[in-house]
């Protein structure tokens, strides 16, 4: 038995746990730079405000209904989804945390339904009482039928409002008769239109299909999905995640710039930040590919886009080193005169040790040591005092390139200064 927990309107209930007054009130939240809608409360999907359309398309509709406008506040986010993350592995240890909003746990120790509702729902009083976040839960016997359990909670046609055991459900099989397949997970949009043009429309027809003729009509991945949704767990829980292969980051600009400083500035953003999760992640990586790229549509005459791919000599998690050799990168990507919309840096052939490359004209680095120690005491004291406290300078040479956020909240459990204040009167 797998149990998904998934926080509703996760962005959107994030900003209402500081700001209970819009609780009710509809709710979007932007992407970078204030571009698009990525995130709404179930108020603003029943205005019709549509997923990733442009903020300045909906002006007049937010204007209109008074809906409330949040730049995206990762910061805030990433923290209350650890807090819940934590909270839930300490009442259900053997965990798979999915994404930002949602886990897996294992139920297989507890065969009475009871008990698993009984668990599940002190899970969701919890997550509440600690945090503020509404949390709902989805049981099966696959993790494919315990995600399509947190389906019908979401959907209001679960027994109970906040959490669904599918094998209490009465007649399952009548269940999957009014869910279109697009909804299952694994086949979204993308295969829904392939599995239509098959006679498969609803999830109890791709149930009821021939797993073998799945698998020759698409892959072994759609075949797994027909298996569990007949009950066979053909998805274990992943508790220790796999290695990652490749770190990236990178952002959309601001307003687009030309000046090499500022480009300068960004990618010893972007570096220090991918520096600082290879530590996290207690990885090196072996080699560094810079990108920049401008508006495609700006810039007509001249190329648009740009990368280099630079192996290292040595694999390094110090930021001091993956600066350097981005920077010297950059020389080579840099065209006077283009206006420029993003830039970004990948750390890619990911070690969980330091190798290193021998030769007859080069002796190892004897500075691992002293490297190791220098960027752990930085990212102690970022921690210890906020994020920045330690910079390098280079950073600090033009933030021009800086996304918009007109319209972001505080981090309210992140940083001293942006601590909720209640007055009393």
């Amino acid at each position: 038995m797998f149990a998904l927990a998934d926080c509703n309107n996760f962005y959107a209930s994030c900003e209402r746990v500081f700001a209970p007054q819009l609780e009710g009130k509809p709710i979007v939240i932007l992407s970078n730079n204030d571009g698009c809608v990525i995130a709404r409360s179930n108020e603003a999907k029943a205005l019709g405000v549509p997923m990733g359309t442009p903020f300045f398309k909906i002006k007049d509709m937010i204007q209109h209904h008074k809906i409330h406008v949040f730049s995206s506040n990762y910061r805030l986010y990433g923290d209350l989804s650890n807090r819940v993350m934590m909270i839930l592995a300490d009442m259900a240890p053997e965990q798979e945390v999915y994404s930002i909003d949602e886990c897996f746990f294992d139920m297989r120790h507890m065969k009475n339904a009871s008990q698993r509702l009984d668990l599940a729902q002190n899970m969701i009083d919890r997550v509440k009482q600690w945090t503020g976040l509404p949390l709902s839960i989805g049981i099966g016997p696959t993790k494919t039928l315990a995600k399509l359990a947190n389906f019908l909670v979401k959907n209001k046609r679960s027994p109970r409002p906040s959490l669904c055991d599918w094998q209490a459900l009465e007649n399952p099989l009548i269940v999957m008769e009014n869910i279109p397949v697009e909804e299952v997970w694994g086949v979204g949009c993308r295969a829904g239109p392939h599995l239509r043009r098959l006679g498969i429309g609803t999830v109890r027809e791709l149930c009821e299909a021939d797993p073998k003729r799945i698998r020759r009509a698409f892959s072994v991945v759609m075949e797994r999905v027909v298996m569990e949704l007949q009950g066979i767990s053909c998805l274990p829980l992943e508790i220790i995640q796999p290695a990652r292969q490749q770190i990236m980051v990178s952002r959309s600009f601001g307003v687009r710039i030309s000046k090499k400083d500022a480009l300068i500035s960004a990618l010893t953003a972007f570096c220090t930040r991918a520096s600082e999760k290879l530590r996290e992640k207690h990885l090196y990586a072996q080699a560094l590919c810079v990108f920049v790229s401008a508006n495609r549509f700006a810039e007509k005459n001249k190329a648009f886009s740009k990368s280099v791919v630079v192996p290292l000599d040595e694999a390094t998690q110090d930021t001091r080193k993956i600066i350097h050799h981005a920077l010297q990168t950059l020389n080579t990507l840099y065209i006077d005169g283009v206006q420029y919309q993003k830039a970004g840096v990948l750390l890619m052939d990911l070690y969980d040790k330091p190798l290193q490359r021998f030769d007859l004209f080069n002796s190892p680095s004897s500075g691992c040591t002293r490297s190791t120690t220098l960027m752990k005491t930085i990212d102690q004291l970022n921690h210890t005092f906020g994020a920045h406290t330690v910079y390098f300078a280079s950073e600090r040479l033009n933030s021009q390139w800086r996304s918009r956020r007109s319209h972001t909240s505080p981090s309210y459990t992140t940083s001293w200064e942006e601590l909720l204040r209640i007055y009393a009167r």
